[in-house]
């Protein structure tokens, strides 16, 4: 079973949770919350956009979750897809 992450804020938008960088052998911007592997930045686990520096709440199958959002704030959360 192969999963596969995604990331989606309350609008429902959605993200890979690996960004490309340009350049040979270093990512353009640092990766805060990862490491530059190939010119990407790999996010550590809740963590993605571009420099990992976006957290995401992960979210399981059947579980209620709250949380409090300021005005014109975003709150992430993120799941695993079955490749089923």
């Amino acid at each position: 079973m192969k999963l596969f992450p995604c990331l989606f804020t309350i609008a429902l938008f959605y993200t890979a949770a690996i960004a490309q960088g340009p350049g040979q052998g270093s990512c353009a911007n640092p990766c805060v919350n990862g490491r530059c592997v190939s010119n990407r930045c790999i996010c550590d686990d809740g963590w993605f956009d571009t420099k990992c520096d976006t957290f995401a709440y992960k979210l399981s199958n059947g579980q209620a979750i709250t949380r409090n959002v300021s005005p014109e704030g975003w709150v992430d959360f993120y799941f695993l897809l079955d490749s089923k």
